[in-house]
């Protein structure tokens, strides 16, 4: 992570900051790795003869190593860059390998690898900015969520929306789904528990930062930004699809 510094930029397009995987933290690192571990014991402990019924145990830490470990693949490729035109959040370091490589934008991705994918919007069609630190308010971000994909039975995600295990800290983005927009502009539907998730253009975005005060520090420096809130308004009801 970096972050330019000085005075605010005059060009448009100046770089103002970076933050590269802002959303991997060491409890996930550390559950993914603690997980493996237990699972490669066991795995030793049930050739024995007198610990045969570890089976069970086994199971319940594969299971803990799928899930750990596909978190911890989905927060890698995110990423936030603000610069004087902008916002953009998501999978910029590989978007920066494939543009090297003459293969950016990809066919589509699918929803469940949306992490990938990078949505830009510009400073006119940002509406508002939140950087929660405080864990009930996020709570409250998430139960909006919740709510929004409720009726349909778990078969839509909104796009944008970049939550991952162990967030401590997230900026909230509300824009205009006018001015918003992702590469790729489409994105494949995948099966999931209840069917076929599809992906909703969404008017809140979600990403996680691990440095929250070099991020507000990095906004407050560029004027085309709206002001940083730092608790949500009462009440506070996201939108989650345009």
């Amino acid at each position: 992570m970096s972050n330019t510094e000085g005075a605010p930029p005059q060009a448009r397009g100046q770089l103002i900051y970076r933050e590269d995987r802002s959303a991997t933290r060491w409890p996930l690192v550390a559950s993914s790795a603690a997980g493996w571990a237990a699972l490669i014991g066991l795995g030793i402990a049930m050739n024995l003869p007198h610990l045969s019924g570890l089976g069970i145990l086994a199971g319940v830490a594969g299971i803990w190593v799928l899930i750990m470990t596909f978190a911890l693949y989905g927060s890698l490729p995110v990423g936030i860059r603000i610069d004087s035109a902008g916002i953009e959040i998501g999978g910029l370091r590989g978007r920066d390998r494939r543009r090297r490589r003459g293969t950016w934008p990809p066919r589509r991705l699918s929803v469940g690898s949306s992490t990938r994918a990078v949505f830009s919007c510009p400073w006119e069609g940002v509406r508002c900015l939140y950087l929660i630190t405080d864990k009930a308010e996020l709570k409250r971000v998430y139960q909006d969520e919740r709510l929004a994909v409720k009726p349909y039975r778990g078969t839509r995600a909104p796009l944008g929306y970049l939550r991952v295990l162990f967030t401590k800290s997230a900026l909230v983005i509300t824009n205009d789904p006018h001015h918003a927009s992702s590469e790729p502009a489409d994105f494949r539907t995948n099966w999931a528990q209840l069917g076929r998730l599809r992906g909703m253009q969404s008017p809140t975005w979600l990403v996680p930062t691990r440095n929250p005060a070099a991020l507000r520090a990095a906004l407050a420096q560029c004027p085309w930004a709206p002001p940083v809130q730092g608790r949500l308004p009462p009440p506070a009801t996201f939108v989650f699809r345009a």
